[in-house]
């Protein structure tokens, strides 16, 4: 079953990553940028679960100060330019979005990767990468090909995969 749910979930990330026509074109910093952030995003959900002692507080406090570095650094090597030309109201909504949104979502995925099984906290995972489709459709007004929405059903199975199976798992240690 975790086989399955292995290609499903695989399959599916790569049908909406564009299949064979991501092979197209060289990769790009950008392409690099995203597979090294997805990697450490998987990294720093292994390291929340494995320092349990530590409070969820503490870990998306340095979550965020690494993120706080981490653009200040690429802001000083001029990889992005800082914005200057944006008003207060605009500054106001990013710190809101910051505090309210990203604050809120972290602190909820990462409390559920420290106390869930990690075959579940994965659905939250590539759970995400729906999300991204959705808001991209329904929010940028993009279009999704037939593949994308092969590979969007693949990963939803998955998903579902996975939670039966932990259901039936958790169903046969209560015996």
């Amino acid at each position: 079953m975790a086989l399955v749910w292995s290609y499903c979930s695989s399959l599916g990330a790569f049908l909406i990553l564009g299949g064979f026509k991501i092979l197209e074109a060289p990769p790009s910093w950008i392409d690099a940028l995203a597979l090294l952030s997805g990697l450490l995003f998987a990294l720093n959900n292994l390291l929340f679960r494995f320092a349990q002692s530590v409070p969820v507080a503490s870990k998306i406090g340095a979550m965020f100060y690494g993120c706080f570095v981490l653009a200040g650094l690429l802001l000083l090597a001029h990889v992005e330019t800082f914005p200057m030309n944006i008003g207060i109201h605009a500054w106001g909504a990013l710190g809101l979005y910051a505090l309210l949104w990203l604050l809120l979502a972290n602190i909820g995925s990462q409390w559920g990767v420290t106390h869930m099984e990690a075959g579940r906290s994965s659905i939250i995972i590539i759970m995400e990468l729906i999300t991204a489709v959705l808001s991209a459709t329904l929010i940028a007004g993009e279009t999704m090909e037939k593949m994308e929405y092969i590979g969007g059903f693949l990963i939803l199975s998955a998903a579902l995969i996975e939670a039966v199976r932990n259901q039936e798992d958790e169903t046969k240690e209560r015996e």
